[in-house]
């Protein structure tokens, strides 16, 4: 996995999520696919957390319920849904992870607006997405002209997308975010992560 490390570090914010008095903490990765990031989790989120996994394509449940088992996440949820109705009370989420997935949603804004919802006061946002070239105007032209082929091939997916704007202006508390290039990855290769 190209930005594994990168992931990892930033998964790595999970394990600071304060649950209520008397409560497990509850992470909802939105896009959970086949469960990649579950392994990247810090270990004791994993044993003790409850991870809700959002998935509209109920075909990768099996595939996510294994990489659970594999990695050790002890209470997973996977619930058929999208990123712009997710099905969970205002204030009752400790933290949200998107990786890879607001490419292909269908408004990052109504997403990024039902995250801040479902996250409690003090909730953490997790993000790693791809986006469009900033800094490099020839692929800023390849992704805006070859965009309907990716969407068409992906699942959906966009490569002109300026998530980290989108981010900034939804009105989260704060944003620290980073953005870097993954080597050898053509479109996608343009990134930013951050919480």
């Amino acid at each position: 996995l190209a930005v594994r490390d990168r992931k990892t570090a930033l998964l790595a914010n999970l394990a600071n999520v304060s649950p209520a008095a008397g409560q497990r903490s509850t992470v909802v990765e939105l896009g959970i696919g086949t469960g990649p990031n579950l392994k990247l989790y810090p270990e004791e989120v994993r044993k003790t957390a409850k991870v809700i996994g959002v998935e509209p394509n109920t075909a990768m449940n099996a595939y996510a319920r294994q990489a659970a088992a594999d990695a050790g996440v002890r209470n997973l949820e996977l619930v058929e849904a999208s990123g712009e109705e997710l099905p969970m009370a205002s204030g009752s989420v400790d933290a949200v992870v998107s990786t890879l997935t607001l490419c292909s949603v269908s408004s990052q804004e109504d997403v990024l607006q039902e995250i801040k919802r479902v996250l409690r006061p003090g909730g953490l946002f997790v993000f790693c997405e791809h986006v469009l070239s900033e800094d490099d105007a020839f692929l800023a032209k390849q992704q805006r002209s070859l965009d309907w082929l990716q969407e068409a091939s992906a699942d959906g997916c966009h490569v002109v997308r300026r998530t980290r704007r989108t981010i900034e202006d939804a009105g989260f508390a704060s944003v620290s975010a980073e953005d870097f290039s993954v080597r050898g990855f053509w479109l996608i290769s343009p990134h930013v992560a951050g919480v």
